[in-house]
């Protein structure tokens, strides 16, 4: 599986040690994720859209297959400061307008994507 992540991240001028913090993982998984050394947790893919507030579809697409308004919310993310940047993906991940967020609260989110997942079984 190829995903756009680390396009999506510096296209937006994220960090990896910020978008680890909003996804509750290490760095070292993240970068895992990135270069596709570690296989993404289907909750994982649905709170990294969540953050950046894309679709799902475009974490999977062609590069030059990105929506317009992805690609477009991503140049204004990366031309606002680090900080509003932050607050900015914390309120895509919560709804709220919190400039800082727990762990304890990405993991409620966490769980709640988890429990909102339908698996099927297999015969």
């Amino acid at each position: 599986m190829n995903s756009n992540l680390l396009y999506i991240r510096q296209r937006s001028n994220s960090t990896k040690k910020l978008i680890a913090k909003l996804l509750n993982v290490s760095v070292y998984t993240y970068i895992g994720y990135e270069t596709g050394r570690l296989l993404i947790p289907n909750e994982i893919l649905i709170m990294f859209a969540k953050v950046y507030n894309i679709p799902t579809s475009d974490l999977f697409c062609r590069e030059k297959d990105i929506s317009n308004a992805t690609t477009n919310k991503l140049s204004f993310l990366s031309n606002i400061s680090e900080a509003e940047r932050e607050k900015q993906l914390i309120k895509n991940l919560t709804g709220s307008s919190h400039s800082n967020i727990s762990y304890h609260e990405i993991n409620q989110l966490k769980n709640k994507i988890i429990s909102s997942i339908s698996y099927k079984e297999v015969p």
